[in-house]
């Protein structure tokens, strides 16, 4: 497996720079049906399918195969119309039909509007995606959230300026980094994992960084609550990045119980080393069409922090960026699982957030 060397161009803030590289889209073409909620953001033009990005467009860079192995021709494979990508008929881009998207047959993973989502683990989705590089005549985040330096972790800087930062991720499968192109045998352009991708990345601006991740797929609060001490207790780490929720939603997990396990995680890493950070990250949503799956997690959004400003933690509102994209992307543009998975674009918004956050420019 080739080893990743875009970190830089990867971590631009999505709500500060103008070129935006690699934006994840799979077009799929819904029937709207008279009382089923179905993605409408595109829609069928006279001149070709339409798909709104994450800003609109000035100028178009490269459309390629999430593989990055096919790269398609402007005017013959699409055309920029209004701001929007726009697939015309004739063009080498599948456009997914709704029944391949929402199957007929029990796939495991039942559709809130009937039959079963399209569902894949590893790179079966990143093989059904385009990558879209493109310069943007707008910013989607202009007045809305974004992540700023954060007073909260000034040690952990002095200690990227002075000395070593051990630096640790603890969650569920989305920061263990399931579905990243980089994980396991993978497939190009390799994305690590988040954590590891935002250490790499402080390590390339000459930062020294030791680095740890525990995390677990399918675990929740309880599960991090609980095994805090065995994983903590001997790293002794400097900063931790806690981000849970997605499975504790999705289970319905009170969000009192919720709040208190995290606080016990906290309170945990800080019995072994009392001046540790953290930065709480609400987490990303899952597919509304995933039947059982969209539970409580915007509810732990703002109990989250409300707990970081008890506890003195930096806050990291994922929940609120995803929403934002969501606001002009549908959710299977930027899934990894069709689930509860992120894509590498949406992924990399975690490390984006945490690396704003930390205010650490280095010697780049």
């Amino acid at each position: 497996m080739e080893y990743f060397r875009n970190h830089e161009e990867y971590l631009r803030p999505y709500w500060q720079t103008t070129k935006i590289v690699d934006e994840s889209i799979m077009p799929v073409r819904f029937k709207q049906e008279e009382g089923k909620k179905l993605p409408d953001i595109d829609f069928d033009t006279a001149d070709g399918f339409s798909i709104q990005l994450m800003h609109d467009i000035g100028r178009v860079i490269s459309v390629r195969t999430a593989t990055h192995d096919v790269t398609f021709e402007e005017g013959i494979d699409y055309k920029v119309i209004d701001g929007r990508l726009v697939i015309p008929d004739g063009s080498r881009i599948k456009i997914l039909r709704q029944d391949e998207y929402i199957l007929d047959h029990d796939n495991g993973f039942a559709c809130t509007e009937g039959g079963w989502l399209n569902f894949g683990e590893s790179n079966c989705f990143h093989k059904l995606q385009y990558s879209v590089s493109y310069e943007a005549a707008s910013n989607s985040f202009d007045g809305k959230y974004r992540p700023e330096v954060s007073p909260r972790l000034e040690g952990s800087r002095r200690l990227l300026d002075s000395g070593k930062l051990k630096l640790a991720f603890y969650g569920d499968s989305i920061t263990y980094g399931c579905n990243a192109s980089g994980l396991s045998s993978g497939l190009p352009p390799y994305m690590p994992i988040y954590p590891l991708l935002a250490a790499e990345a402080l390590r390339g601006r000459g930062y020294k960084v030791d680095y740890y991740n525990p995390s677990i797929g399918g675990m929740s609060s309880i599960w991090g609550r609980d095994r805090a001490a065995y994983y903590f207790d001997d790293f002794k780490p400097d900063l931790v990045m806690i981000a849970f929720g997605m499975n504790d939603g999705s289970g319905r997990l009170p969000v009192d119980m919720f709040i208190e396990n995290t606080r016990s995680i906290i309170y945990t890493v800080r019995a072994s080393k009392p001046d540790a950070e953290f930065v709480l990250c609400a987490t990303t949503l899952p597919n509304r069409l995933a039947k059982g799956f969209y539970g409580l997690q915007e509810e732990y959004e703002q109990p989250l922090s409300e707990l970081a400003d008890a506890e003195g933690c930096a806050f990291l509102d994922m929940t609120e960026l995803h929403r934002i994209l969501l606001s002009r992307k549908a959710y299977h543009h930027m899934t990894g699982n069709n689930i509860n998975h992120p894509s590498d674009f949406l992924a990399r918004l975690y490390a984006q957030g945490l690396l704003a956050q930390l205010g650490a420019e280095g010697s780049r």
